[in-house]
């Protein structure tokens, strides 16, 4: 569900305002390498710092970018994620750049691939959080308000609720590490029924190779939350992703289009398993 703004101009550390770089080596230390990161969709800084003590991982966009807003999102959302996701220790703005620092987590990017181990994994970090009961919604849109445009003859309103949606569960955004699994990029949370961070999860899971059937099978395995969660408020779901994701196909530049294209298939194909016309 995220509203995609992809930066090509990565930058290195190296190649920020010395005046910036100074004023967050003010809080973490003197940097000693810095080692990109080049996962990263939205954000024109990306690097994991050596600093004195350890590591730190950095993202940062010009303070006067149009998407700079989704950094104090991630901010404000910090301290209710702070069982599933990397600590932020600073979030600041010089004038120049608007950054966010977070402690290192040491893992790899998710296989959601069918018979991938991260399936059997993944499940105790989501639980946390379908569980997280609080959060600030100064910052998470109900998810039937960002989806308005795409509600044309459907209920939106069966989506609603009041918790917190992580709207981007792609696999690099869950990060595995040796001993437990953690989520990042909270720049757009959502708000809405707590099913619908399983139902997200699906749609990854359809577009790393699982079938629509394999995929809901995993969720009726492991989710309590979607086992009980009326068929017309899924199918409401999907269908809406699927509108959501034709507007992406048609919206985004090269060379993206094709994979919007195949996710919007995929979106295509989970509604025909549900027995439903696009």
């Amino acid at each position: 569900m995220s509203e995609e703004s992809p930066h090509t101009n990565h930058l290195n550390w190296g190649d920020l305002p010395a005046r910036s770089r100074s004023a967050i080596e003010s809080l973490v230390g003197r940097v000693g390498t810095a080692v990109p990161d080049d996962a990263g969709l939205n954000a024109h800084l990306a690097s994991t710092l050596h600093v004195p003590g350890g590591k730190v991982f950095i993202k940062g966009l010009p303070s006067n970018h149009k998407t700079a807003y989704r950094q104090n999102n991630e901010a404000t959302i910090g301290p209710s994620v702070r069982e599933i996701s990397p600590t932020v220790l600073h979030h600041g703005d010089t004038g120049e750049w608007n950054f966010l620092v977070f402690e290192h987590f040491e893992g790899r990017h998710a296989n959601l691939a069918p018979e991938s181990p991260d399936l059997v994994a993944i499940p105790s970090m989501l639980h946390k959080l379908l569980a997280t009961a609080e959060h600030d919604t100064s910052v998470s849109l109900p998810v039937e308000e960002r989806w308005a445009r795409f509600g044309d003859g459907l209920n939106l309103s069966l989506l609603a609720g009041d918790c917190l949606v992580h709207t981007d569960l792609n696999k690099r955004n869950i990060l595995m590490g040796k001993t437990r699994s953690v989520l990042v990029d909270w720049s757009l949370p959502g708000r809405g029924a707590s099913w619908l961070n399983v139902a997200f999860m699906i749609s990854s899971l359809i577009s790393e190779g699982c079938s629509p059937a394999q995929a809901e099978r995993w969720a009726q395995d492991f989710f309590e939350e979607w086992r009980r969660t009326d068929s017309a408020a899924i199918d409401t779901f999907v269908q809406a992703l699927l509108r959501r994701r034709e507007e992406q196909a048609v919206m985004c530049s090269e060379p993206r289009r094709a994979e919007r294209r195949r996710l919007a298939q995929l979106a295509q194909q989970w509604l025909q398993h549900r027995g439903q016309a696009p």
